[in-house]
């Protein structure tokens, strides 16, 4: 019912999970055919239970509720699975005997909605009621799903049900060990898999936990989520430029049409320390196909704005336009040059950090206020779309999509399918990477280190499969399906013919140093392997802050990226700059920086002044400050104190 590997990482790990790629929700459907059933074939009514029929007999509960007793459970069980297989019952009622204690038993019978099953092969004799007839009429669309569950070939059962079944993972299991009860089969084994697990080819060659971490960065990865995202105005929007199809697909890809709408590319994939900058799991990078076109994506933002109006004397109490010097008080930016008279930019307008995306002005008393819409830290975007539109209140909506095209760079996040997850430590010019004999230089350097330990054994028959593919064009139109628990492939399946054309039979190659052009004194692991691009990606997670806001009530610098808060510098921090002897730093950090305040105090009494800013404007520009401890106001600059004080 429930995927095994696809789960959240971290605390919801366990708790957030996804359904298996078969499993199906129950809609619900009456009781009164089973329990009418029951009452013709030996049900006790509750009401008509004493202390002598209830000894020897177990429950019976339909939906939860104690309906009576019955003498022989499980016979009355095997009866309305069979009237089930049949097609007198419907095919989403359960009906599961459960074990109360040692001796008694309880028939649970489910016919609610909102219940998980999924179907399984059915078993009779140690053999499948499916026969090659039948797979024959299936092909050949004569046969249908209602008539394999009409006719008793396959059954759908929820977990209540499925707790009491011998399942065989395979119909070769039936022959080999007759020994065993089996009740029922898989369809196939990697059906137990959900969505995103099931696209990870050769996922039977990994460690668990890699399938896992895969399973949620498939998520994360850059691609096209939709075809009309040029017309569309989501908030935010990732895009893929040039998607490839992956060279090793899985069925249940395939039949998902998951790489209609791919989210990577392939990529040549060497396994090598070179110079240090790919430690841990970091990569190196070529400079070259960056250039063209690799990983390369478009990050989609829109901005949106309403319009609000004075409900009673339905006035308009903002507008969008252009703010002027002229009309508006005090302006956000200095230049708004790039609006047009509605506010909006045009189509093609560079926008970058702090300028004005949509124009708009507050009327409040006559006194215009510049309430414009700024663009986020780090935005260099171009704007795409530029829309006038009305909500469902009849509120005017100025909507703006700008696109930034993102090439990969330093800190970006980059991922395998099999878990192998790391960002760019470094990348080099074309001429700086190492090259095999033939010419070929690779596209992503790999540190060896990321395998053993991880145990990723389907990283690298993916390679060798997808190394296969491209020297072959007769391999390449079969597709190597990478379906886990499929035909056994490894790497041993592609060594004969790897050698035929002339490669080393297990993948491994000779490779030159680029900057030297000295041959490396160990061969190299290399093949093609399927990347993707990941969300995190440096340009939004850069957080540099010199100076800026602090919270009113505690004079801290404030946190978060968009109000260019400063990063926390905590304990751990400040135990390692102490170990280190870095006093001074220590004091600029903690004190100067963020616990430093400044205050005005009165010379005559030392008690904190007040600020009123808007006294005697007409007169006296500079601010007047007053003591309510003593009652002197007015007090010029020179008999203010500025004190430096500790908040902390």
């Amino acid at each position: 019912m429930i995927c095994p590997n696809e789960t959240p990482e971290g605390e919801p790990v366990g708790l957030v999970q996804n359904f298996a790629l078969s499993a199906c929700i129950s809609v619900g459907c009456s009781e009164e055919p089973v329990l009418n059933f029951l009452k013709d074939h030996g049900l006790i009514l509750l009401m008509n239970c004493t202390s002598e029929n209830m000894k020897g007999s177990s429950k019976v509960f339909i939906n939860g509720k104690w309906m009576g007793v019955h003498p022989t459970p499980k016979i009355i069980v095997h009866q309305l699975r069979n009237l089930r297989r049949v097609g007198k019952l419907n095919p989403e009622i359960s009906i599961a005997i459960l074990p109360f204690s040692n001796v008694r038993s309880e028939v649970h019978v489910q016919t609610d909605a909102g219940r998980i099953y999924r179907p399984l092969l059915i078993v009779e004799d140690k053999k499948l009621k499916l026969t090659q007839d039948i797979l024959e009429k299936l092909s050949n669309k004569k046969y249908s799903w209602k008539n394999l569950l009409d006719e008793g070939i396959i059954e759908q059962l929820d977990t209540a049900e499925i707790s009491n079944c011998y399942i065989a993972m395979w119909e070769s299991l039936l022959k080999s060990q007759p020994q065993n009860d089996f009740t029922h089969c898989e369809i196939h084994p990697s059906m137990i898999l959900g969505l995103s697990a099931s696209t990870i080819p050769f996922a039977n060659h990994n460690q668990a936990p890699r399938n896992t971490y895969q399973s949620g960065m498939a998520k994360q990865a850059v691609g096209l989520y939709a075809t009309n995202f040029q017309q569309r105005c989501d908030l935010l929007a990732h895009i893929m430029h040039y998607p490839q199809k992956p060279l090793t697909t899985t069925f249940g890809a395939e039949m998902c049409n998951l790489w209609k709408l791919p989210a990577g590319q392939e990529c040549i994939v060497a396994i090598l320390s070179n110079g240090g900058y790919n430690q841990e799991d970091s990569i190196i990078v070529n400079q070259s196909s960056i250039e063209r076109g690799l990983l390369r994506s478009s990050v989609y933002h829109a901005y949106v704005d309403i319009e609000n109006l004075i409900s009673a004397k339905r006035e308009q109490d903002e507008a969008f336009e252009r703010p002027g010097k002229l009309d508006v008080r005090v302006l956000k930016v200095d230049n708004y040059s790039h609006l047009e008279d509605d506010g909006l930019p045009a189509v093609g307008t560079r926008i970058n950090e702090r300028e004005v995306v949509i124009g708009k002005t507050s009327n409040n008393r006559g006194v215009k206020k510049d309430v414009s819409v700024i663009a986020k830290l780090n935005t260099h975007a171009v704007v795409t779309q530029a829309l006038v539109t009305t909500n469902e209140d009849g509120q005017r909506t100025h909507k703006v999509v700008l696109q930034e095209t993102r090439c990969p760079k330093i800190g970006d996040k980059f991922a395998s399918r099999h878990g192998q997850k790391g960002v760019i430590g470094m990348i080099y010019s074309q001429e700086n990477m190492p090259f095999a004999k033939n010419g070929i230089v690779p596209d992503v350097i790999l540190n060896p280190h990321a395998i053993p330990s991880r145990m990723t054994i389907g990283h690298l028959v993916e390679a060798l499969a997808a190394k296969a593919i491209c020297l072959s064009p007769d391999i390449a139109k079969k597709k190597i399906d990478g379906t886990a628990f499929n035909q056994p492939i490894t790497g041993e399946t592609f060594s004969e013919f790897l050698s035929n054309k002339g490669y080393h039979k297990h993948g491994e190659e000779v490779l030159y140093d680029g900057a030297t052009g000295i041959k490396l004194n160990a061969t190299v692991f290399m093949g093609v392997n399927f990347y993707q691009r990941l969300k995190h990606m440096v340009d939004d997670k850069l957080n540099i802050r010199n100076r800026g806001a602090v919270t009113q009530l505690e004079g801290q610098p404030k946190r978060g990226l968009t109000r260019e808060g400063a990063q926390r510098f905590g304990e751990m921090e400040r135990d390692c700059t102490i170990s280190h002897g870095a006093a001074a730093f220590l004091h600029e950090r903690l004190f100067t920086v963020s616990d430093a305040a400044y205050y005005k105090i009165c010379n005559t009494c030392g008690n904190l002044v007040s600020l009123n800013p808007f006294v005697n404007q007409g007169l006296n520009q500079s601010a007047v400050y007053s003591c309510r401890l003593c009652d002197q106001k007015g007090m010029p600059s020179d008999d203010v104190c500025i004190l430096f004080v500790n908040t902390a």
